[in-house]
């Protein structure tokens, strides 16, 4: 074998070994969960109001009260061949950003009915179906840390993962339907609703 055929050989190997390589990525950035349209589900006791905004998006306002309980329910799909498992859920993990948050905020998650926290293991997803998810958590902070016309919101919920058996992934994901609080549920509910989500157009050119 000549050097000009070694030399041929050798580039179309590693040509081949970058297209794999490319492969290999494109399929981890592909990997992850999507959540399940129209899944969601809040559940808190007391008083509510519900806003649809123009973008078609449920946002359920709770009152705001320290103390008081409420649940995020939604489904998430496994998107991708790669095998996926739900590793936690960082809020839940390193708590409130402050000692003095006011809000709400998760402090247990169960899939499919089981604790997160008291599995050894992440949570494989199945490769097709969906996989309820359900967020537990408390109102947070003193009395009166909340003003009458603010308007809290979780909207997105960050997840750890892990990818063909070990591979971390971090993914956001958005809420099927939004959890928001105020002092005021039905004020604030009809805030959001007469509130534009399109960017505004300027009349200048």
């Amino acid at each position: 074998m000549d050097d000009q055929t070694r030399t041929t050989g050798l580039r179309g190997w590693a040509w081949g070994a970058l297209v794999i390589l490319g492969l290999v990525g494109l399929l981890w950035l592909w990997a992850g969960v999507t959540p399940q349209a129209g899944s969601g589900s809040i559940e808190a006791s007391g008083a509510h109001a519900t806003a649809v905004r123009d973008d078609g998006l449920t946002w359920r306002v709770t009152r705001f009260q320290p103390g008081r309980r409420a649940e995020v329910r939604f489904e998430v799909q496994r998107r991708g061949p790669l095998p996926v498992s739900v590793r936690g859920i960082p809020a839940i993990d390193n708590g409130p950003p402050v000692a003095a948050y006011c809000g709400w905020w998760p402090d247990r998650m169960l899939i499919d009915g089981e604790e997160l926290a008291d599995r050894s293991s992440p949570f494989p997803l199945p490769r097709t179906g969906t996989t309820e998810v359900i967020l537990s958590g408390a109102f947070l902070g003193e009395p009166g840390c909340m003003d009458a016309d603010r308007i809290g919101a979780r909207r997105i919920v960050a997840m750890n993962l892990s990818l063909a058996g070990g591979a971390p992934k971090n993914v956001r994901l958005a809420l099927p339907e939004v959890l928001a609080w105020s002092p005021s549920p039905q004020p604030a509910a009809q805030q959001l609703a007469d509130r534009s989500t399109r960017p505004r157009v300027g009349t200048a050119p």
